[in-house]
């Protein structure tokens, strides 16, 4: 008769054994990493908008596409798709160094765009009125930019390998989206805050503008839309146009990324309470600090972001005078003199949310690095 604690140990063995051997099967059984060069260069030259590089890369992922996952098939497509839109067929137009005239589109909407080549980095005039009773606009910028492949200055320029030519293609969307105004809004309402609402008309211009080209632009310059603007946030002068412009994209973004943290792996948080101006210190910190490591999914979803909000509330924004609702719920004014109750409401709400992020871990633990004296540089030559 055989022991009954050796019976109990042979039984376990067996269990045992057949753990293993069941854990060996799911190992096995499990997808593993495949190495996909193609679609790395791929997604590499379309982050850095290197469109002859992405264009070679794009046929060449066709050889291993049955390799990919349905993700990044997913991903193929819009890098495809999204290429398309950020150099479409007129772009050669942009850099030509005589006046000319093409058809872009903002926004899926086509119009008739007026451009005179300049030494000024970029610049809008309205000239009269079109057949069509529209707002007649020129447009104007840098043609040597569009081309150039020299590093801009400054610290963060530098740690990401910001380009002139990543500020260009910031400066041609931001210019043409000086047009949504004219093109998408009624023509009597457009003259009539022009003539009589002129602070109010640029403020909104500038808003639409720089909406436009973080929805338009390539991924690297869709975040050099973000920062090239940081020293303008720091100096901060409450009555200029870009500022104001910059500082509710920052509080429309942040609204975001402190809503869905898990979303963003590359946003930072401060791991402090800020002492003053909660809100636009929080900011700052944040685009100081955007990891050079931006992902595609993060791209890609930035890019979304900026196309659904101008769609739902683009049109209510003018009509409400530049009074903009966020993703909370929560109010800004472009025009600073009517947003001091706004503001308030907003720090608060920040500084609710930061107390939960460094809480739960989520935002930093120290300072990444000090903050940057240069950020991004300008060039006048």
């Amino acid at each position: 008769m055989q022991n009954p604690t050796q019976a109990f140990r042979y039984a376990a063995l067996a269990l045992l054994l057949l753990w293993l051997s069941l854990g060996v099967t799911r190992a096995a059984d499990k997808p593993q990493p495949v190495n996909t060069p193609r679609y790395d260069a791929m997604t590499a030259s379309f982050k850095d908008a290197d469109w002859k590089a992405f264009k070679k890369h794009k046929d060449a992922v066709k050889l291993e596409y049955k390799s990919l996952t349905p993700k990044q098939r997913l991903n193929v497509a819009y890098m495809r798709d999204t290429a398309f839109d950020c150099q479409p067929k007129w772009w050669p137009s942009v850099s030509s160094l005589k006046p000319t005239s093409f058809k872009p589109s903002i926004w899926n909407k086509t119009f008739g765009a007026n451009y005179i080549p300049s030494r000024t980095l970029g610049v809008q005039v309205p000239i009269g009125v079109t057949a069509d009773g529209k707002l007649a606009i020129v447009v104007s910028w840098r043609p040597d930019l569009v081309g150039d492949h020299r590093l801009l200055q400054g610290d963060l320029a530098r740690m990401h390998q910001f380009k002139r030519r990543h500020l260009a293609e910031i400066v041609v969307w931001h210019e043409l989206g000086h047009n949504y105004i004219s093109v998408f809004l009624p023509t009597d309402a457009v003259f009539e805050l022009y003539q009589r609402y002129g602070m109010l008309f640029h403020h909104l211009q500038e808003f639409y503008a720089d909406m436009t080209a973080l929805h338009h632009c390539s991924p690297k310059s869709r975040l050099l839309t973000l920062m090239f603007r940081l020293d303008s946030l720091s100096l901060y002068d409450r009555t200029e146009q870009h500022t104001r412009a910059a500082h509710a994209i920052g509080s429309i973004l942040l609204t975001e990324f402190m809503t869905n943290p898990d979303k963003w792996p590359s946003v930072h948080f401060p791991p402090y309470l800020p002492k003053h101006s909660t809100e636009l210190s929080t900011i700052i910190y944040m685009y100081e600090r955007l990891s050079t490591n931006w992902t595609l999914e993060e791209d890609k979803a930035l890019r979304q972001l900026a196309e659904r909000f101008i769609k739902r509330n683009g049109n209510t924004i003018f009509r409400r005078q530049g009074k903009i609702t966020l993703p909370n719920r929560l109010n800004f004014e472009l025009l600073a003199a009517k947003d001091k109750e706004h503001q308030a409401k907003r720090d608060a709400w920040v500084e609710a949310k930061l107390k939960q992020l460094i809480k739960t871990g989520r935002a930093d633990k120290r300072f990444t690095y000090p903050d940057k004296k240069l950020r991004v540089v300008i060039p006048v030559r």
